[in-house]
């Protein structure tokens, strides 16, 4: 009840002898997370840094609860499979990452990455230990990384949020850069969806004798 998919289909010329070259399509979902991506990287992104951060500006048009994001990370040149990272989330402040909505010592985990080599383009979902609320506006998600080795988060070419949309912050450093890597940074927000409503249950007291089959199970 609280997400739909459409598929958009644009024929150019359906009157042509060969109409497989003159339709474009693409699939539009509207679901519990917001993306920049397209949901194919054709490359890969990450910090040399131990400390760094990284942080993607989204939009709440109304206020919400942020539980979690789903992120990809891309099996390529090696696995940083034993390197741990934080999820955070910042509130805005003058265009930049401002107070940590999650609270570095009751709100977070440790979390690794997780790189599907069984298939291309697959997220991982990492929650927060607490839903965050999160009023209309600005807000900030992203990592937190631990060592100097980069976690090669999926980098989707064929759009290009990061050059209004991602900053980064070295450590020892109080200041946020935006970056100048042209693609998406393939972090997603995920969002509380809407509960179905409760629609009762029946309850009795009668009782009923149980039979198992085959016996003993």
């Amino acid at each position: 009840v609280d997400t739909a998919s459409f598929d958009v289909v644009v024929a150019f010329n359906p009157t042509d002898i060969h109409p497989q070259n003159d339709t474009m399509r693409f699939q539009q979902k509207f679901t519990n997370y917001y993306a920049y991506d397209d949901g194919s990287a054709e490359r890969a992104y990450g910090l040399i840094d131990a400390g760094g951060k990284i942080a993607v500006r989204y939009n709440t048009p109304i206020d919400d609860t942020l539980i979690g994001a789903y992120i990809y990370f891309e099996p390529i040149q090696y696995l940083a499979t034993d390197q741990s990272f934080i999820l955070q989330a910042w509130n805005d402040v003058s265009g930049e990452p401002g107070s940590l909505l999650t609270s570095e010592f009751d709100n977070f985990n440790f979390s690794l990455p997780h790189y599907y080599e069984s298939g291309p383009n697959i997220f991982v979902y990492y929650g927060f230990t607490d839903p965050i609320f999160l009023p209309a506006g600005n807000f900030y998600i992203g990592t937190l990384q631990q060592s100097s080795v980069s976690l090669n988060i999926g980098l989707d070419k064929n759009t290009n949020a990061n050059n209004t949309q991602l900053l980064y912050q070295l450590q020892g450093s109080g200041s946020w850069s935006s970056s100048s890597i042209v693609g998406s940074v393939m972090i997603r927000p995920v969002f509380r969806s809407t509960l179905a409503e409760w629609v009762g249950v029946n309850s009795t007291n009668e009782s009923k004798p149980a039979t198992l089959f085959p016996n003993p199970v």
